[in-house]
Parts: C-alpha cells; sequence; structure tokens
C-alpha cells in the first residue's frame, strides 16, 4: 500500500500514464498490459484503455466511447463511425432500460423495450411516487409502428383507450379548426370541427351546429 499526500505525478515530460497488470510485462503507450489510464498531453485527452486498444477519451467535446464494451450488468455501449449507442443484451430473454429518477417525491420514469411488453418500446412510469417498480406502461410503441396510449396490445396507427379521463384534443391555435380524414392525406377532410364549434361531415365549411354535405342533392 502507498499512501499519497498532495499530488501524485506520473508524466515522461509530454504525456501521463497510469498502467494497471497482473504479473503481465507493461510497456509504455500501447503494449501488452492489462489497462491503462493515459492523459494525452498534446492532445490534450484522458485515454482509458484495455490492453493496447483504447477504449474511451474524454476531451474538450465531451465523453468518446469506442469499440464494444461488455460490462458484467449485461449493457453493451457501442460507438463508431455511425455514432451508435446501443444499451441491452442480445441474449434471450434480456432487455434494455434507462432510467429517470428525479426524487423529492416525484414519479421516475422507464424507457424500455421488451421489458413489459414483447416486440415494443414502452415509457412507464413508477407505480408510486419515488418508486422503483415500473409495471404499467403509459405509452407504447410495438413492431408493427402502432401506438398505444392506455393499451399494451395497440391495434391501429394509434389506439388509445382510457377509464378515467376522456380524450381531448385542441388545436393550439383558438382560430384553427380540427380535420379528420379517411385515406391519403390527398382526400378531402371527412369530419371538421371549426373553431367556432360547428361541425361538418362532408364539408370542410359548416354553417351551422351540425352540417351534414352528402353531394350535390345531398
Amino acid at each position: 500500500t502507498v499512501t499519497v499526500t498532495g499530488i501524485l505525478e506520473a508524466s515522461d515530460g509530454t504525456n501521463g500514464e497510469m498502467q494497471f497488470g497482473l504479473g503481465t510485462a507493461l510497456t509504455t503507450g500501447a503494449g501488452t498490459y492489462d489497462s491503462s489510464v493515459r492523459w494525452n498531453g498534446s492532445g490534450g485527452n484522458l485515454l482509458f484503455s484495455q490492453g493496447a486498444v483504447e477504449k474511451m477519451r474524454i476531451g474538450a467535446l465531451g465523453i468518446d466511447v469506442t469499440g464494444t464494451v461488455t460490462a458484467d450488468s449485461a449493457t453493451v455501449v457501442t460507438s463508431g463511425g455511425k455514432s451508435t449507442i446501443a444499451i441491452g443484451d442480445q441474449a434471450i430473454g434480456t432487455y434494455g432500460q434507462l432510467l429517470f429518477r428525479s426524487g423529492d417525491g416525484k414519479y421516475n420514469f422507464s424507457l424500455g423495450a421488451q421489458f413489459n411488453v414483447n416486440n415494443a418500446f414502452e415509457i412507464t412510469p413508477s407505480t408510486t411516487a419515488g418508486g422503483t417498480t415500473f409495471s404499467t406502461p403509459a405509452l407504447v410503441v410495438n413492431s408493427s409502428g402502432n401506438v398505444g396510449i392506455g393499451t399494451t396490445s395497440p391495434s391501429s396507427i394509434l389506439d388509445i383507450n382510457t377509464t378515467g379521463a376522456g380524450v381531448n384534443i385542441q388545436a393550439g391555435n383558438a382560430a384553427a379548426d380540427i380535420a379528420l380524414g379517411i385515406g391519403s392525406p390527398s382526400t378531402a377532410n371527412k369530419v371538421v370541427v371549426t373553431a367556432g364549434g360547428n361541425v361538418g361531415i362532408g364539408t370542410s365549411s359548416p354553417d351551422n351546429k351540425l352540417h351534414v354535405y352528402k353531394g350535390a342533392n345531398g
């Protein structure tokens, strides 16, 4: 055991390096040691290496993770030419989860894949304020691209299910209308609710509280 009071400096005048090994020959810079922490004086980077392979560096622009790092918790972080970060494991029966913990009596949130719902991405609040149980997703996106709010098995592109409060759809602009269409985006709207509260079916400009237009003879 070595105890140091003050500053411990390991430097060759240009770079600083600490190497960690178990009976393996150590070589400065890039050798056969187990791992190292190295200060690249000329580049201003702090490098973390395993063997002779750099795994992570901290520089002026932040943290850059390179290669593939597998932790004991089966969390895989990969970053390369595509700047990809992957959370999870490819083993059967595993899942990926990202937790947001706020503390102070607030609800925590979980972003997960395969956590509660198979083949789906989900946003799940904790069951209680400050809790660590995430069992009832508030929003689910399944492998077909269907979005479920209040349901974990959406059967359409947007499936909203509520047993409590109703569904509120509101235009951000007080002068804007709300329109519902069927078919391609170029298809005329089938139902319109104007800013004045008139409802039009088959017409986009209803002049009464309920205006139904079937056609030229309707």
